[in-house]
């Protein structure tokens, strides 16, 4: 075996050729090894090219989120049909290894480089999306997941009002605190939108580098965030990490597709304004409450570029 990689995980692949998942292995490439606690490999034997996934609670820094996340996408893949589930990989090894942790065995499907994203790829994927939030979630009902509301606790609120007036002091002469103070006394309404039915499955983690072409079909591997939530969380965060990525995107554009493909597969209308109104709800919330922890040492070209957009996706809102 041409073993590029190195330390612990090698033992991990001889143990799945000893299983038979591989046949005289011929090289071992690391992909991934990031803040996740996951490493991801390329492996190639003479039968063809696949991905594993693998972690272990010493991987994780005792990160009993992040395990959870690995166990859910473990249980995802082993209880979800990908013929009748769109765009799942296929699994070809699941695992729960007591000793070694979460092993995940898939084919190893064509990238998609970020230069590739045409307007047409990009309202494919905005369909996969709408077929995704169209599911029943009855589909996944086994894995245990139920919609979780979002509460509105005024000492929190109060404590993120102060975060953002001290990071905001630290670039501002004269603060006008009246727009923090609107979103803060406004918290009530802005989740009631966020909690608001349709619940939708949702992928959890949807952008760019988490589809991948299978034989010209996009396939959406990830899945440790599957949740049961408001589907537009999805499609906004393809279109803001894709254009963070450098990808041209038309955001207006994708909304305009995924609306018209939703409504396609549920069979029931689905207004603009409601994505929207999602959308904007969810950058506020997630802006006032988090972002200020972030921010407190953020230049300033930074710190007024969340807080602008806060602002303006609050003023949409009109609330």
């Amino acid at each position: 075996m041409n073993n590029q990689s190195t330390g612990e995980s090698a033992p991990i692949i001889d143990y799945l050729q000893e299983r038979g998942l591989f046949t005289a292995v011929q090289s071992l490439e690391p992909l991934r090894n990031g803040a996740s606690g996951a490493k991801v490999y390329r492996v190639i034997d003479q039968a063809g090219s696949y991905v594993v996934k693998h972690t272990h609670p010493s991987l994780c820094g005792g990160d009993q989120h992040l395990l959870s996340s690995y166990e859910r996408e473990l249980r995802f893949y082993s209880v979800v049909d990908s013929g009748t589930f769109p765009a799942v990989p296929q699994a070809l090894h699941v695992e729960n290894n007591p000793e070694l942790g979460f092993i995940l065995v898939l084919p190893n499907y064509e990238r998609i480089e970020f230069d590739q994203w045409s307007p047409k790829l990009q309202e494919r994927a905005a369909e996969l999306c709408a077929q995704i939030h169209s599911l029943d979630p009855a589909c996944v009902e086994s894995l245990g997941l139920e919609f979780e509301e979002i509460t509105v606790d005024t000492d929190i609120l109060d404590q993120a009002l102060e975060n953002w007036i001290y990071v905001l002091n630290r670039h501002c002469q004269q603060l006008d605190t009246k727009p923090l103070q609107n979103i803060r006394d406004s918290m009530s309404s802005i989740c009631s939108i966020l909690n608001a039915p349709p619940h939708r499955v949702c992928h959890g983690d949807f952008h760019a580098e988490n589809l991948l072409l299978n034989q010209g079909d996009l396939v959406i591997c990830d899945w440790q965030n599957v949740n049961i939530g408001k589907g537009a969380g999805d499609i906004s965060f393809f279109i803001s990490r894709g254009k963070a990525a450098g990808i041209d995107i038309d955001a207006a554009q994708l909304i305009d597709r995924y609306c018209e493909k939703l409504s396609f597969y549920t069979k029931q209308e689905v207004e603009k304004k409601d994505i929207y109104d999602v959308i904007n709800a969810s950058t506020v919330h997630i802006s006032f409450r988090f972002w200020p922890h972030y921010l407190r040492d953020a230049k300033a070209d930074r710190v007024f570029q969340i807080y602008d957009a806060m602002v303006e996706a609050y003023l949409q809102l009109g609330l």
